[in-house]
Protein backbone atom coordinates (compact mmCIF):
# COMPACT_ATOMS: atom_id res chain seq x y z
CA UNK A 1 0.00 0.00 0.00
CA UNK A 2 1.28 3.46 -0.89
CA UNK A 3 1.60 6.05 1.86
CA UNK A 4 0.73 9.66 1.06
CA UNK A 5 1.34 12.63 3.35
CA UNK A 6 -0.70 15.76 2.66
CA UNK A 7 0.56 19.04 4.09
CA UNK A 8 -2.08 21.73 4.45
CA UNK A 9 -4.70 18.99 4.69
CA UNK A 10 -7.16 21.24 6.56
CA UNK A 11 -7.18 23.89 3.81
CA UNK A 12 -9.58 24.02 0.87
CA UNK A 13 -7.28 22.24 -1.59
CA UNK A 14 -6.03 19.81 1.05
CA UNK A 15 -9.57 18.81 1.99
CA UNK A 16 -10.40 18.17 -1.67
CA UNK A 17 -7.28 16.03 -2.12
CA UNK A 18 -8.07 14.07 1.06
CA UNK A 19 -11.62 13.43 -0.17
CA UNK A 20 -10.35 12.31 -3.55
CA UNK A 21 -7.74 9.95 -2.09
CA UNK A 22 -10.11 8.54 0.51
CA UNK A 23 -11.78 6.64 -2.33
CA UNK A 24 -8.49 4.89 -3.21
CA UNK A 25 -6.39 2.26 -1.49
CA UNK A 26 -3.63 4.64 -0.33
CA UNK A 27 -2.76 5.26 3.30
CA UNK A 28 -3.27 8.99 3.92
CA UNK A 29 -1.59 11.03 6.65
CA UNK A 30 -3.12 14.47 7.02
CA UNK A 31 -0.72 17.15 8.18
CA UNK A 32 -1.57 20.72 9.02
CA UNK A 33 -0.25 23.56 11.15
CA UNK A 34 -1.79 21.86 14.20
CA UNK A 35 0.60 18.88 13.97
CA UNK A 36 3.57 20.26 12.02
CA UNK A 37 4.61 23.71 10.84
CA UNK A 38 6.27 23.55 7.42
CA UNK A 39 8.38 26.59 8.32
CA UNK A 40 10.08 24.47 11.02
CA UNK A 41 12.41 22.39 8.83
CA UNK A 42 13.77 19.98 11.45
CA UNK A 43 10.37 19.25 12.95
CA UNK A 44 8.91 18.69 9.49
CA UNK A 45 11.71 16.31 8.49
CA UNK A 46 11.18 14.36 11.73
CA UNK A 47 7.44 14.03 11.15
CA UNK A 48 7.92 13.02 7.52
CA UNK A 49 10.59 10.50 8.54
CA UNK A 50 8.16 8.93 11.02
CA UNK A 51 5.50 8.61 8.32
CA UNK A 52 7.90 7.45 5.59
CA UNK A 53 5.53 8.38 2.77
CA UNK A 54 6.00 7.41 -0.85
CA UNK A 55 4.47 10.74 -1.92
CA UNK A 56 4.06 14.12 -0.25
CA UNK A 57 1.37 16.40 -1.64
CA UNK A 58 2.10 19.95 -0.52
CA UNK A 59 -1.11 21.91 -0.17
CA UNK A 60 0.20 24.13 2.64
CA UNK A 61 0.32 27.81 1.76
CA UNK A 62 -0.42 31.30 2.95
CA UNK A 63 -3.20 32.05 0.47
CA UNK A 64 -4.83 35.29 1.57
CA UNK A 65 -3.51 37.49 -1.25
CA UNK A 66 -4.19 40.81 0.49
CA UNK A 67 -2.58 39.57 3.72
CA UNK A 68 0.41 38.29 1.75
CA UNK A 69 0.98 41.78 0.39
CA UNK A 70 1.00 43.32 3.85
CA UNK A 71 2.78 40.40 5.59
CA UNK A 72 5.48 39.66 3.06
CA UNK A 73 7.80 38.03 5.61
CA UNK A 74 5.18 35.51 6.68
CA UNK A 75 4.16 34.86 3.08
CA UNK A 76 7.78 34.22 2.10
CA UNK A 77 8.37 32.04 5.15
CA UNK A 78 5.43 29.77 4.33
CA UNK A 79 5.21 29.91 0.54
CA UNK A 80 8.93 29.88 -0.29
CA UNK A 81 10.94 28.57 2.66
CA UNK A 82 8.15 26.25 3.80
CA UNK A 83 7.77 24.77 0.34
CA UNK A 84 11.56 24.30 0.27
CA UNK A 85 11.37 22.53 3.62
CA UNK A 86 8.73 20.16 2.26
CA UNK A 87 11.00 19.45 -0.71
CA UNK A 88 13.95 18.83 1.63
CA UNK A 89 11.86 16.44 3.73
CA UNK A 90 10.79 14.61 0.57
CA UNK A 91 14.37 14.34 -0.65
CA UNK A 92 15.66 13.09 2.71
CA UNK A 93 12.97 10.41 2.75
CA UNK A 94 13.18 9.49 -0.96
CA UNK A 95 9.55 10.53 -1.45
CA UNK A 96 8.06 12.04 -4.56
CA UNK A 97 6.55 15.48 -4.11
CA UNK A 98 3.56 17.15 -5.71
CA UNK A 99 3.50 20.91 -5.21
CA UNK A 100 0.74 23.24 -6.32
CA UNK A 101 0.97 26.95 -6.97
CA UNK A 102 -1.25 29.86 -7.86
CA UNK A 103 -1.64 32.11 -10.87
CA UNK A 104 -1.50 35.18 -8.57
CA UNK A 105 2.30 35.22 -8.88
CA UNK A 106 2.11 36.08 -12.58
CA UNK A 107 1.28 39.50 -13.98
CA UNK A 108 -1.06 38.14 -16.68
CA UNK A 109 0.89 39.55 -19.60
CA UNK A 110 1.95 36.20 -21.08
CA UNK A 111 -0.17 35.05 -24.01
CA UNK A 112 -0.78 31.35 -23.40
CA UNK A 113 -0.18 28.81 -20.61
CA UNK A 114 2.82 28.75 -18.28
CA UNK A 115 5.14 25.77 -18.15
CA UNK A 116 6.40 24.27 -14.92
Amino acid sequence: MHRVAITGADGMLGQDIVRMLTETDVEITQLDINNVDITEKNALIEVISDISPHVIINCAAYTNVDACESNRGTAFSVNAKGAGNVAAAAQKNHAMIIHTSTDYIFDGSKKGPYNE
